[in-house]
C-alpha cells in the first residue's frame, strides 16, 4: 500500500525506499520530470472547492504521464449529485485516456459504482467512510480488480484501517504540511507492508 503525497519528492529527501507516490491536484503541481519512476494519482480538491479551469490545465500538465485514476469531480458526503458530475465529466476525461476514479460518497452501494471506472476514492464523511457501506464498496471494487483508494487518512490507526480492508493508496491532508510526519508515517508504513500479520 502506499501513501500518496502532493509534495515534491525533494520534501521528502527521495526516499525511493519508502512505500510514497505522488498525488497530483489541480493547485499543486509538479513538473512531469519530477513524479518519473513514481505512482502518481490526480485528486479534484473538491473538499476545499472544485474549480473547472485548474481541473482541466491539470489534466493538461500531466497528459505524458500514466496516473492510477484520476478522481472525477465529486460533491462531498452526497451521492446522488456525484453521480451527476461523473456523467458530466467522463467522457472528457476519458478522452484524454486517463483511467476514470469514481469518488464514493454518503448513500452508495457497492452496485453504484460505474461500469467505467478503474478505481474508486472512498470519500465521504468519517462516520461513512469506516463503516460497513463503504467497506462493502471496497469488498465489491476488489472483486473487479479495481485499484482502491481512501482520502483523510493522516494516523497510523486510520493507515491500519485502510491495511485491513485492501486498500492500494491513501492520502492525507496533513502529510502536506508536515513532511516529518509524513516520513515517520512512512516508515511505520513500510515495516507494516513488510510485516505478514498485524493488529488494529
Amino acid at each position: 500500500m502506499l501513501m500518496l503525497i502532493s509534495l515534491h519528492p525533494k520534501y521528502l529527501n527521495y526516499r525511493k525506499d519508502l512505500p510514497v507516490g505522488m498525488l497530483c491536484t489541480p493547485t499543486i503541481r509538479f513538473h512531469s520530470s519530477d513524479v518519473e519512476n513514481y505512482v502518481t494519482a490526480m485528486d479534484n480538491e473538491a473538499f476545499i472547492g472544485f474549480d473547472e479551469n485548474r481541473f482541466r490545465n491539470m489534466l493538461k500538465v500531466y497528459k505524458d504521464t500514466d496516473p492510477k485514476f484520476v478522481a472525477l469531480p465529486d460533491v462531498v458526503s452526497n451521492h446522488k449529485e456525484t453521480l451527476k458530475l461523473w456523467d458530466k465529466w467522463k467522457d472528457e476525461v476519458l478522452d484524454q485516456n486517463y483511467p476514470l476514479g469514481f469518488v464514493c460518497q454518503n448513500g452508495m452501494k457497492p452496485r453504484d459504482i460505474p461500469e467505467e471506472a478503474s478505481a474508486i476514492f472512498i470519500g465521504g464523511d468519517t462516520e461513512w467512510k469506516l463503516g460497513s457501506e463503504a467497506i462493502d464498496i471496497i469488498d465489491e471494487a476488489r472483486q473487479r480488480d479495481l485499484w482502491i483508494h481512501i482520502g483523510r487518512v493522516n494516523s497510523i490507526k486510520r493507515i491500519q484501517f485502510c491495511l485491513s480492508v485492501g486498500a492500494d493508496s491513501f492520502d492525507g491532508s496533513g502529510y502536506a504540511r508536515f513532511p516529518k510526519v509524513a516520513v515517520q508515517h512512512l516508515e511505520v508504513l513500510k515495516e507494516l507492508n513488510n510485516a505478514t500479520t498485524f493488529l488494529l
